[in-house]
């Protein structure tokens, strides 16, 4: 668990699995709007109301338990038509890893990338 709350999996697999361009791009996705997700995230925790799942309705035990996604369409749904719309996944290029100690994938070119 990362201090951002973001879980990262450091098994010995995933260290010898290269990612796919997709798995890049898509993390690269969900890195580009994680601001939004805090953003979202921190306005549910200090609304002074009761943590209830936007789905069921249940009650939801503790801030760790709390996490934000789209409903409907879900981020899967709406990050794999953006890329279907910008000339699908190879047309995005990823940014290379700076290894400063922090390490998340991003898009090499914000603003003129697909």
């Amino acid at each position: 668990m990362r201090l951002d709350g973001e879980v990262a999996d450091f098994s010995w697999n995933a260290c010898l699995t290269p990612f796919t361009q997709r798995t890049q791009v898509l993390a690269a996705l969900r890195h580009a709007v994680a601001d939004q997700v805090k953003v979202a995230r921190n306005a549910a925790l200090s609304s002074g109301q009761p943590l209830l799942c936007s789905v069921t309705g249940t009650p939801i035990p503790s801030a760790a338990e709390l996490h934000i996604d789209h409903a409907a369409p879900a981020f899967l749904e709406l990050a794999e038509e953006f890329v279907a719309d910008n000339g699908g996944v190879d047309a995005f290029r990823i940014l290379p890893d700076a290894g400063a100690g922090v390490s998340y994938i991003e898009l090499e070119d914000k603003e003129r990338s697909p």
